[in-house]
């Protein structure tokens, strides 16, 4: 099987010319007139990144993403084959962040403080164990390794706070300091003093961002309150630095704000405080960010101002807060935790796709290795024990009729405001503005290279979404045919394809969803059923997504969730609902949680009519359903469940709704 978008628009333009990674962040340069020395300063050297620029390297992901980050552009617009090692280094970064989770929540909450000495000394333990990795896998990379050593000595400056905010002592102030300056050195010349003066800051990563958040904690240490609050000020403010979709900027603005509130309330400012927090709490809800909100609203309750002008009561804010703990324990992670800042959701292990594209046709290795490499050579690199040349992965995957590209893009473009459009029009069409998204798809028009196959494939498909949501138009056979055209360009031959071999891409399952709903529409609820699950299904046995759920995996959830809901499948309605949710909270996401708890009102509700033992009340989620959309300010599914209250033998005092 040949995919189209490894073939792409050839029409006289040079393999250098195609829409790859590289040409966007090239684009991004010049449009900032920033050379490649200083865009890649600490991560590769001008050299290198003009060779990632044309094509002729590539990168290990957490090195592009880095790149990526500095753009304020999110990894979730591509998707990329990884190897074996990226996989384990990754592991090892989410167990080293979640320590230092466990850490924040203890000191942020201020209670079992005697369990951080040991989580610090199992941090440690972890850390060295990662430095002992990527050292082993550093000839391997383009770069020296020098994001992973920032990473890790970042982890490393944590665990120093930790043993100073546990202790009575506060002995290992120039330790924290030396830390912190050497693991910005890994990076950056400039000293944070130096940084300050500036009145331009250079493009800098979220991650780079935490890391001054930690100098501004030494500084405050050494008793230099001043430039610790100039510091997390600039922090703030550097969310105006350039257009950045706001799901991207909110990974630590919420813990730099909360940390800028406590200084400005020990010096007495509380109103300023409070209004920092307030606005970092709006900022959020527009991201549909759940990532440092219970922190926020833990000092807004301790230093509450009446008549602050805040938009939402101090019983309706405590309410919420309760809201989202519950959530958090429930469904197992932590409130107060920060973001990994750089995701696998979008990975896919090259060595795994060689696997399953082999077994789905009856080849052995002998067959596939052919001339390409030993058949010894693919056992091992199968069972991840051999890292192979891109270019000999490469050939393996093409005979296999499999995607050949180690990258590629959800939508081609080389212009950054174009590719944010990518997210815009998500958010418009979830949230039911259809006005909104069809402004973004004029832009569109504009912008897009149409001799594209995934840009016109993509601008098709939003235009008939918006085209349902504007007009509610009626599903026909007409309507199926053009989803059913444009979801071939990519995977030519459907229906009739072997969902255990193909990888589908977040443009592929927005289409196969939307055929899903169509089925819906025309009462075909066994084949809507159906192609929900085999979807699922293909996005869930991936080996990296067993950890690392998709985001566009929720969309599939949700509209299975409904679907088996209305057809009397309460109970399993219920598992995906809990599932969907679980899943949010990992993402620090909030979108789609109030329709998520809402099904699960919704189906218990259903339970307690057939006089089935139900340990929980619909009631009770309905009244988590409210407070997640009001916090999400969600104005129509608010609508919506303020037209389904009675229903629920609503009780105003257990719900708090107006």
């Amino acid at each position: 099987m040949i995919y189209n978008n490894d073939i792409m628009h050839k029409n006289g333009v040079s393999s250098l010319e195609e829409y790859t990674l590289g040409r966007l962040i090239r684009r991004f340069r010049r449009e900032h007139e920033i050379s490649r020395e200083d865009f890649g300063a600490g991560i590769v050297s001008g050299n290198v990144l003009q060779k990632l620029e044309e094509g002729i390297k590539h990168a290990d992901k957490m090195t592009m993403d880095f790149l990526l980050a500095r753009a304020g552009l999110s990894s979730l617009f591509y998707e990329c084959y990884i190897s074996d090692q990226e996989l384990e280094l990754y592991d090892q970064r989410m167990e080293i962040r979640c320590k230092v989770n466990q850490i924040l929540e203890q000191l942020y909450r201020k209670r079992e403080l005697e369990k951080v000495p040991d989580l610090v000394k199992e941090g440690y333990l972890s850390v060295r164990r990662y430095q002992s990795s990527w050292k082993k896998l550093g000839d391997r990379f383009v770069s020296d390794g020098s994001v992973h050593q920032f990473f890790s000595g970042m982890m490393e400056a944590y665990l120093l706070l930790a043993e100073t905010a546990a202790s009575s002592e506060s002995g290992n102030g120039n330790e924290r300091r030396k830390q912190i300056e050497k693991t910005w050195s890994f990076l950056r010349t400039e000293t944070f003093e130096a940084l300050m003066e500036k009145e331009q800051w250079p493009f800098l990563s979220a991650m780079e961002l935490e890391c001054l958040m930690l100098a501004a904690h030494v500084y405050e240490t050494e008793g230099k309150r001043r430039e610790a609050k100039t510091l997390l000020y600039r922090i703030w403010n550097y969310r105006g630095h350039h257009e950045q979709e706001l799901e991207e900027q909110v990974k630590i603005y919420p813990y730099a704000v909360r940390y800028l509130a406590q200084l400005e309330a020990a010096e007495g400012n509380r109103n300023i405080a409070f209004a920092l927090c307030a606005e970092a709490m709006e900022l959020l809800a527009e991201a549909h960010s759940l990532r440092g909100e219970v922190a926020l609203m833990d000092f807004m309750l301790e230093n509450w101002q009446e008549g602050s002008g805040y938009s939402t009561s101090r019983n309706e804010l405590e309410a919420q807060r309760d809201c989202l703990l519950e959530l958090y324990q429930r469904y197992g992670e932590n409130p107060y935790g920060i973001y990994p800042m750089m995701t696998m959701e979008n990975g896919i292990l090259a060595s795994e796709a060689v696997k399953r594209g082999r077994v789905s046709l009856g080849m052995t290795q002998r067959q596939l290795s052919d001339g390409i490499v030993e058949p010894e050579t693919v056992s091992r690199f199968e069972s991840g024990k051999l890292r192979l040349r891109w270019s000999t992965v490469m050939k393996l995957l093409e005979r296999l009729g499999m995607k050949s590209k180690k990258i590629w893009l959800l939508v081609e473009s080389d212009q950054v405001e174009t590719v944010m459009r990518f997210w815009k029009l998500g958010t418009h069409l979830g949230t039911w503005q259809p006005g909104a998204a069809m402004e973004q798809i004029r832009c569109w028009k504009r912008e897009l290279d149409l001799n594209s196959v995934v840009n016109r494939q993509l601008l098709q498909c939003y235009e008939m979404t918006v085209q349902k949501q504007r007009y509610r138009i009626k599903a026909d056979e007409a309507m199926e045919k053009r989803y059913l055209e444009l979801l071939r360009m990519t995977l030519p031959g459907y229906p009739d394809i072997n969902w255990d071999r193909t990888f589908l891409t977040r443009n592929e399952v927005v289409l196969v969803n939307a055929i899903a709903i169509y089925y819906e529409m025309m009462e075909r609820d066994e084949e809507a059923i159906t192609l929900y699950e085999k979807c699922r299904q293909n996005l869930e046995q991936r080996k990296v997504n067993q950890k690392y759920p998709l985001r566009y995996l929720e969309m599939i959830l949700n509209n299975l969730a409904n679907k088996v809901g209305a057809v009397g499948k309460t109970q399993e309605a219920i598992s995906l609902s809990d599932e969907i949710l679980k899943m949010m909270l990992m993402l620090g996401c909030g979108k789609g949680m109030a329709e998520a708890l809402y099904e699960i009102a919704w189906d218990l509700k259903e339970i307690e009519k057939r006089g089935d033992f139900q340990k929980e009340s619909s009631t009770h989620f309905f009244a988590l359903s409210w407070h997640k959309a009001l916090l999400e300010g969600n104005r129509e599914f608010l609508l919506f469940l303020q037209a389904r209250k009675s229903k629920y033998e609503y009780v105003e005092s257990i719900t708090g709704c107006p």
